[in-house]
């Protein structure tokens, strides 16, 4: 790493003729075009350094973490499950400490990502790689906000996986009380306000990439994830039912979900905010009344109370 800012100059220029010349005498011709500093650190003179080369600046999105004291294979190979992502450009080692850690997890890392329908690809071909527009910040600060959000309120993704679409918080029931239809002969199930339940929220960032159809394939992989949930994190296993309050009751319908109105100035104030977030991605504001959607735990887990994949 350059210790002066002649040197944070130069680095990239450098690096990139070494590179080159290594490319060219395996008989390649892919040009150099993308320049990460060591360890991220980013100078003015870097960025100097980086244009008069003309390499653009990447980074990636994803820490390892393989070169952690006690780090280990299968520990490093869980990380990266739980904290995976669409898009995710994942920084490892294949020296230094992290070596030890990465060279051996590597197949099972790639078995992972294979399984779960994601491909590796080189950092110039990944979709979406451009420089920051400012259209990107409301999606971020909405991201922030999230994970906020989700460590005051215990919320976590669905399996405990990152790149689920959905989120689930242990709270209570927030009412009105109403009887559920249920599919259990005579009736379904009385459910008053205040009770333990469950609540589920949208991944907002992954469902604007998916859309409404990829949405509806999705959410039914990760319901069985949250059915998993319910048994498996203590602070659901009394949850007497999954519920909803959005915009998309249609979506929730087509998978199953009793619809039900909400309160008047409830409805109002989830629409609001509905359209915050549409328009933080970049989303038409929607026309669609804010509704209550909403299993029993019975119906629900009898609906998607399968292994998840």
């Amino acid at each position: 790493m350059a210790e002066n800012p002649w040197g944070a100059y130069r680095d990239p220029g450098d690096a990139a003729a070494r590179i080159g010349a290594v490319v060219r005498q395996v008989g390649g011709t892919q040009p150099v075009t993308l320049h990460r500093p060591p360890h991220g650190a980013y100078s003015l003179f870097t960025r100097l350094g980086q244009q008069a080369a003309g390499l653009t600046g990447a980074h990636w999105s994803l820490e390892g973490q393989d070169w952690r004291a006690g780090q280990t294979p299968d520990g490093l190979r869980a990380h990266l499950r739980r904290a995976l992502q669409p898009g995710a450009v994942i920084v490892l080692h294949d020296a230094g400490p992290g070596a030890r850690v990465t060279v051996p997890a590597l197949p099972g890392v790639l078995a992972d990502l294979k399984a779960r329908g994601y491909a590796a690809t080189s950092l110039a071909r990944l979709e979406g790689l451009r420089a920051e527009r400012p259209a990107d910040l409301p999606p971020r600060l909405m991201g922030v906000l999230d994970r906020l959000l989700d460590r005051l309120t215990r919320t976590e993704p669905a399996g405990g996986l990152r790149d689920s679409i959905l989120r689930v918080a242990p709270t209570r029931f927030p009412g009105p009380d109403l009887t559920l239809r249920g599919a259990a002969p005579g009736g379904g199930l009385t459910l008053r306000a205040g009770v333990p339940a469950a609540e589920y929220h949208a991944n907002n960032a992954l469902m604007s990439q998916l859309g409404p159809v990829g949405t509806v394939r999705v959410a039914r992989q990760d319901f069985r994830r949250v059915a998993a949930d319910l048994q498996r994190r203590p602070e659901l296993r009394g949850a007497q039912a999954v519920y909803c309050q959005s915009a998309v009751t249609p979506i929730l319908e087509r998978l199953g979900f009793e619809t039900h109105d909400l309160p008047p100035a409830t409805g109002r104030r989830l629409r609001v905010w509905a359209n915050v977030l549409r328009r933080a991605y970049g989303a038409r504001a929607t026309t669609q009344e804010p509704k209550l959607s909403v299993l029993s735990r019975e119906d629900f887990l009898r609906r998607y109370g399968e292994a998840p994949r």
